[in-house]
């Protein structure tokens, strides 16, 4: 079994984050505040050892197995139908 270096409110942000969530959608969605949000996309990097982005936080929770490859397609894939 693999141990995640993330807590599970942080994979909770990056899954959110690797579906398309903005940080203020990801706020609402888990009812905490955006300067929260953005600490958790912070001490993310910091664990991942990342400094460029979102994207590249996404693609390594991805191969740790912290972000749901699956579940983040079909979240991108509802915002899109959303917005036609």
């Amino acid at each position: 079994m693999r141990i995640s270096r993330l807590t599970p409110r942080q994979r909770q942000v990056l899954q959110l984050a690797a579906g398309g969530a903005n940080n203020a959608e990801i706020a609402a969605a888990l009812s905490i505040d955006i300067d929260t949000v953005k600490n958790h996309l912070c001490d993310v990097a910091a664990r991942y050892g990342k400094q460029n982005g979102r994207t590249a936080l996404v693609v390594e929770g991805i191969r740790c197995g912290d972000v749901d490859e699956l579940l983040a397609y079909r979240e991108v894939q509802a915002r899109r139908r959303c917005e036609v």
